[in-house]
């Protein structure tokens, strides 16, 4: 018999920078979910999340035993270190999802179980190329010659570039099969491939740019 709890609540107040930060973790983190025991026995439920109401969760098949206690879950929140708490109407605390490098853990009581969760959303292209980025010569890799950021609107700004370089600034970019596309203000447009998951690079040309660290 399929079971369902739906509780809307309200996360408590937190600062306006930690609470905007928590509702970015929680979007994130919201979707369907199924926890796994050993014996094969398994768990689904959904969490989410609305700025209105704040974090719900509905537990349906399959949550009875040793996973009875998420049928008593009215909502969630983020733990901020990759998991989630999911408590009953009474704030108290009845599960709890842990990331680690093998992924998400759900730990119910003293028992662990094997949790899968919603897939990461898949970025755009041009969502992949937006962003800062490190120009090199290939020669030179530790040294940047130029600082560049693809705007998601496809404009670039640019700084601290040596004079080669500064013509960039006010180019205009777009993606294109394999990779972008970049128009310098007063110069031919120049085809970048992706070599790597975070460089771009024109065939045969002596530099590179490499996606900065975020």
């Amino acid at each position: 018999m399929r079971l369902a709890v739906r509780v809307a609540t309200a996360l408590a107040a937190a600062t306006i920078g930690g609470a905007a930060h928590s509702q970015d973790a929680e979007r994130m983190l919201a979707g369907d979910y199924v926890a796994t025991g050993a014996d094969g026995v398994s768990c689904h439920f959904t969490l989410s999340y609305a700025d209105d109401v704040g974090g719900e969760v509905e537990a349906g098949a399959g949550c009875e035993g040793a996973l009875g206690p998420i049928n008593d879950a009215a909502r969630w929140s983020s733990d901020g270190a990759g998991g989630f708490r999911l408590f009953n109407a009474l704030r108290k605390p009845v599960a709890q999802a842990i990331e680690d490098e093998a992924g998400l853990t759900l730990r119910v009581g003293e028992r662990d179980f094997a949790l899968a969760g919603p897939p990461s959303p898949q970025l755009t292209e041009t969502e992949r190329a937006a962003g800062s980025w490190l120009l090199y010569d290939k020669s030179a890799p530790t040294r940047p010659l130029c600082r560049l950021s693809l705007t998601v609107n496809g404009g670039v700004a640019v700084s601290q570039c040596s004079r080669r370089w500064r013509n960039l600034q006010g180019a205009k970019w777009q993606v294109i099969p394999g990779g972008v596309a970049l128009t310098p203000r007063r110069s031919p447009t120049v085809r970048l491939l992706w070599r790597d998951a975070a460089t771009l690079a024109p065939d045969a040309a002596s530099w590179a740019m490499v996606k900065a660290a975020q």
